[in-house]
């Protein structure tokens, strides 16, 4: 018996869809403090339960939810059941506090291994009763008062992830020898439990399972072919790993060949259901949505080409963590040079890299991000820069370092959102259109870190403690009239060099609105100096 163990992850597209929330009406009690409840499935969610008919999920006959009033000692729990998937009724007796608040908390399914807080994942989920039994979902309040109607709404969340593998077969399992014997899931646990799927039909398969990463050489799927051939899917390597999130659908195309198994690709979408016939993945892929992660640049390139020929605006990119240059110069040209693409029309995502680096100015000397060049392949100066002028807005969720240069001359960039970068070099910012700029964990503001950003209306650092020379000289004139200004860092505020605001002008003085932390009361003179600079007015905050 032959026995292989590996992963091979390719470009996982990633696609999100959404579902529309479904309602299940109260039911209906006699008693007038009794809790009656309207219980539905999160906006991005159906509801629970797989019906192996037709794929459409429901909650069915004998389904049940246990609802416990937290501020009650007595008549505090009950447990409400269907006949219908709509109409809830309950023979337990629970009353709201009408005096006083209350606060609930709510699970599906009713079963000794199902509570609020925990959940035993059963490993038999071979068929379509035993599947819904593991769709672990709660719901909860916080403190209430009794409604006018009695009726306590819950908005229920599924806990777990629900996965789907549809097999397909290399030229080494010609049709006819496609026999699947065995196909087991493993749980992402320390101690790994083994699952038993439900066949969906001779070649895919469907579970739930727990959200989490994969550990290092752990086990995701085994295959048996034939009663021979074992194949182990691990569900994590040194260069790629299976992270699942609570109340996602996965589906991986899985492609089995006798010598190597490899994951063709993976969908992400909000839990949902739909029919699945023969095993063929109905992948939705979105063409402005691309994992870079196992991209060279030419091939980034291409992609980012192919979105914005379709007429795609909002971009999402995902690159490895330290991407090289020829990343970012990817992307750049594909902006450029793509026919119709509007000056300040693209929306860009750059997530997973949280390292840009430094821009040279000279296309042969250095390294390329998104600011100006001056001049061309050849060395020759150019009359005029080359600038990035199709981005609108820059999203850039996990960057740690923007560097030198990176967004100089765009001139129409209004937005960046960079909640986590500690460092950005000098010019990254500047000659840009930003109107609003907030770096929550930035120290130190560089040399024209915005120079000649005219159009500044806001600025927040609530943790900078050193603004090096010209740091905040903006420009010789602000277009907007007022200008508010927040350096809130509750440690002392260090400048080098000798001019950081706009002195040339005083615009400072006549529009911008200083905030400081309360502690630095004592270092404001005359009601709007600060450090030898005026300002149009200076508050204080915590």
């Amino acid at each position: 018996m032959k026995t292989l163990r590996y992963i091979a992850l390719a470009a996982l597209t990633l696609s999100f869809a959404a579902c529309e929330q479904e309602d299940i009406n109260p039911a209906v009690q006699g008693d007038p403090d009794a809790v009656k409840i309207n219980a539905t499935i999160g906006n991005m969610q159906t509801r629970v339960a797989y019906s192996g008919d037709n794929g459409v999920t429901n909650f069915v006959n004998g389904d049940a939810i246990k609802v416990v009033n937290l501020m009650r000692t007595s008549k505090n729990e009950a447990t409400y059941t269907t006949t219908d998937g709509t109409n809830w009724t309950t023979t337990d007796a629970m009353v709201w506090n009408s005096s006083s608040k209350n606060k609930f908390q709510a699970w599906y399914p009713v079963a000794e291994y199902s509570s609020y807080d925990t959940f035993t994942i059963p490993t038999d989920q071979s068929d379509a009763t035993k599947l819904a039994s593991a769709d672990w979902m709660t719901a909860s309040t916080e403190e209430i008062d009794k409604p006018g109607n009695g009726v306590l709404d819950l908005n229920f969340q599924h806990r777990l992830a629900k996965v789907t593998v549809n097999l397909t077969f290399s030229s080494q399992y010609p049709e006819g020898y496609q026999h699947v014997s065995d196909f087991t899931f493993y749980t992402n646990e320390e101690t790994q439990q083994a699952i038993t799927a439900l066949a969906n039909s001779e070649t895919s398969y469907t579970a739930i399972l727990r959200p989490g990463e994969y550990a290092d050489e752990s086990y995701f799927i085994f295959l048996l072919m034939d009663d021979i051939e074992e194949h182990y899917v691990l569900g994590k390597t040194t260069t790629a790993a299976i992270n699942l999130e609570a109340g996602k659908h996965y589906t991986f195309t899985l492609k089995v060949g006798k010598d190597v198994v490899s994951i063709d690709d993976v969908t992400v979408a909000d839990w949902n259901e739909e029919e699945i016939d023969g095993g063929v993945a109905e992948e939705e892929v979105y063409p402005n949505i691309i994992n870079a992660t196992a991209m060279d640049a030419t091939a980034l390139n291409e992609a980012v080409v192919n979105a914005l020929e379709l007429e795609y605006t909002d971009l999402t990119v995902t690159l490895a963590a330290e991407p090289e240059s020829e990343m970012y110069a990817a992307i750049r040209r594909a902006l450029i040079d793509t026919e119709g693409v509007v000056d300040g029309s693209i929306n860009l995502t750059l997530k997973g890299a949280t390292v840009m680096p430094d821009h040279s100015i000279e296309l042969q000397d250095g390294s390329i991000a998104f600011g100006e060049i001056w001049q061309d392949e050849n060395g020759e100066t150019l009359n005029n820069p080359e600038q990035v002028l199709e981005l609108h807005s820059i999203s850039l969720p996990d960057m740690l370092t923007i560097g030198e240069g990176a967004f100089e001359g765009c001139g129409n960039l209004t937005s960046i959102n960079a909640p986590k970068v500690q460092t950005i070099g000098k010019y990254a910012l500047s000659k840009t259109a930003l109107t609003s700029v907030e770096f929550p964990e930035l120290k130190t503001i560089t040399t024209n870190l915005l120079g000649s950003t005219n159009t500044l209306i806001s600025a927040r650092f609530p943790k900078v403690t050193t603004i090096e020379n010209a740091g905040l000289m903006i420009g010789y004139s602000f277009n907007p009239e007022s200008v508010s200004l927040e350096l809130t860092a509750e440690d002392d505020i260090t400048f080098n060099g000798n001019s950081h605001f706009n002195v040339e002008s005083q615009n400072y003085s006549t529009k911008v609105d200083l905030v400081l932390h309360s502690n630095k009361q004592d270092e404001v003179t005359d009601g709007n100096q600060w450090k030898g600079y005026t300002f149009k007015s200076i508050t204080f905050k915590d």
